[in-house]
């Protein structure tokens, strides 16, 4: 599953994502501008009523700036983590304890800050975990990282062609 969020103009955007964490139904929403970053978070009760959880299941930083957005599940436990792509501070995977609560796991990728704009995900080199592709607009620097599927990823960003200023991202299968 894949969403993008585009932060153009300053305007603040919301992505809605209707999830199924561990077998009820939840609602995320994020919202994001320039200069922060704010997240809301509900689970559905067994009465039906929505509760705001936001506080207890979602880190917030007012410092980062994500212009992209990945669900998948990265270690293979049924729930769906969250990868970001930041501008101006590395990147990070916000694991997903299974309760829906998310909590970042720190050193995954690159300690190094970047401006990063998109990320994208795939199985690159078939062994049946996902990698992931981060790329960057004004310092140029491209992040590629192999899954070992279990939460974890071998930075290999050394196996791209060189540095560009890349505006978006799309992968495909274009030789079969």
């Amino acid at each position: 599953m894949h969403f993008s969020v585009y932060n153009g103009n300053c305007i603040l955007q919301k992505l809605n994502v209707m999830l199924n964490l561990s077998q009820k139904l939840a609602v995320v929403t994020l919202t994001l501008s320039f200069s922060a970053v704010s997240a809301s978070y509900s689970q559905k009760t067994e009465t039906k009523v929505f509760n705001d959880v936001t506080s207890t299941h979602l880190p917030v930083d007012p410092e980062a700036h994500p212009l992209d957005v990945v669900l998948i599940d990265v270690d293979k436990d049924g729930d769906l983590d969250a990868i970001l792509a930041l501008e101006n501070l590395p990147n990070r995977l916000y694991l997903n304890d299974g309760s829906g609560k998310f909590s970042w796991k720190k050193g995954v990728f690159a300690e190094k800050s970047h401006d990063t704009e998109h990320l994208r995900v795939g199985d690159f080199d078939k062994d049946g975990h996902l990698d992931v592709v981060f790329v960057a607009e004004d310092d140029r620097n491209h992040e590629f990282y192999l899954g070992n599927g279990d939460g974890t990823f071998k930075d290999v960003s050394d196996r791209l062609p060189g540095k560009s200023e890349a505006n978006g991202l799309d992968i495909g299968d274009v030789n079969g």
